[in-house]
């Protein structure tokens, strides 16, 4: 049984929002946007030292060019779940 079918007809599925409510979708997507842009725009003058930082630390010939990271946890043996970020320099 599909969650849809679950909450009945009364869902909404497929409705435009009511009047007003759209605005406030694109509004929020704007917000969100221009709060990423003000936060990841500071990284760019940084990522050098972070990099040079990393070539000291782990004592590398050169700058890292890609580090990849994983983490897998479980709960008591069960429920296991991997993640995986990875670090990439610029071209």
């Amino acid at each position: 049984m599909l969650l849809s079918e679950a909450r009945g007809a009364q869902s909404g599925a497929g409705r435009a929002p009511p009047r007003g409510e759209a605005f406030l979708v694109d509004l929020a997507g704007q917000n969100a946007k221009q709060s990423y842009d003000q936060r990841f725009a500071s990284c760019s003058l940084s990522r050098r030292v972070i990099e040079e930082a990393l070539q000291d630390l782990l004592t590398l010939p050169d700058l890292p060019r890609r580090i990849e990271c994983f983490d897998i946890s479980h709960i008591q043996g069960a429920e296991t779940v991997a993640s995986m970020v990875v670090w990439e320099t610029a071209p």
